[in-house]
């Protein structure tokens, strides 16, 4: 809903951001980290590679 104007503001961080950008782009922030850590906790010593999210780090 807030997609450009996320963008535009740097995330909600620059001056004059509403609190409904800023609110949406800590939402997008936090579901962010939270899907990685899922993603990336039962691997943190990186023994199986072949997951989705190593490609391209090869």
């Amino acid at each position: 809903m807030y997609c450009e104007e996320v963008i535009d503001t740097g995330f909600g961080r620059t001056d004059g951001s509403s609190e409904e950008v800023r609110a949406a782009a800590d939402k997008t922030n936090r579901e962010g980290i939270h899907q990685m850590l899922k993603l990336e906790t039962p691997n943190l010593h990186e023994i199986g590679l072949d997951r989705a999210i190593a490609y391209g780090h090869t």
